[in-house]
């Protein structure tokens, strides 16, 4: 009796790590390409546009720009699987860390900017905040999210292109995108005072995680996926990890 009663404890707890082996799976599944439409809420044109854009931006820069909509995150913040979503795909070049994740939860009405240690310089928290609020929200509310993700992810490429100072002609390769006629705010100087105090501040507390999940005492949070790493036709990303900068937003 006793023996039986072991069996079938160890054919439960099988069955629940199944279970949620499956539950991954199915909330990071692999990626498609740069732009991830899970939702089925982009237009076939709009997709293909910005797969088109930002092929070129990689090719270009090296940098990769993930566009993720999913129709919910739960139980996980949109923060938590933005940064988990990140790793587990490598998004940007292994040392470069030059990702960009563009992730929006539209069930949950929720979107996030992730973006990887190397470019935190030039996108930095104030930046995503201000694409998010400025450029996309207002779309997301009108229901628009061809004009909201497009925004976005023209926005991104732009500051991306200015970091690396090459030439990218975006009258011709996003010509053909939804964009909003508005543009986005400008930064004032104290906006940008503000935000290198923050940034003083905070400073040590990040350097010290980074430290900390670099130095193997940290788990497997921070390490990225290598290229090739997925099946299908798309061979992967670079291997790139977050450094937890970015913005959230709701609508």
């Amino acid at each position: 009796m006793k023996k039986t009663l072991t069996i079938l404890f160890i054919l439960l707890i099988c069955c629940i790590f199944a279970a949620d082996s499956s539950a991954l799976f199915e909330r990071f599944p692999s990626p498609t390409g740069f732009v991830n439409d899970y939702a089925g809420v982009l237009s076939e044109s709009t997709k293909t546009q910005m797969e088109k854009l930002l092929t070129v931006l990689e090719k270009k820069t090296t940098a990769e720009v993930v566009v993720v909509i999913v129709k919910t995150t739960s139980p996980l913040s949109i923060g938590q699987y933005a940064v988990e979503l990140f790793q587990k795909w490598g998004i940007g070049k292994k040392g470069e860390d030059n990702g960009v994740l563009i992730l929006v939860a539209s069930m949950d009405r929720k979107v996030r900017i992730e973006v990887g240690y190397g470019l935190e310089g030039n996108i930095t928290d104030a930046h995503s905040k201000l694409i998010i609020e400025d450029l996309m929200i207002p779309q997301f509310k009108e229901g628009d999210y061809n004009k909201g993700v497009a925004a976005g992810v023209v926005m991104i490429a732009k500051m991306i292109v200015d970091k690396y100072g090459v030439a990218l002609d975006f009258k011709k390769e996003a010509a053909d995108l939804p964009l909003p006629a508005k543009g986005m705010r400008r930064r004032s100087p104290l906006g940008g005072l503000l935000t290198f105090i923050f940034f003083i501040l905070i400073f040590g507390l990040r350097f010290g995680t980074l430290f900390f999940f670099m130095s193997g005492r940290g788990g497997g949070y921070w390490s990225g996926g290598g290229r090739g790493s997925f099946g299908g036709g798309f061979g992967g990303f670079g291997g790139g990890m977050s450094g937890g900068g970015g913005a959230s937003g709701s609508w």
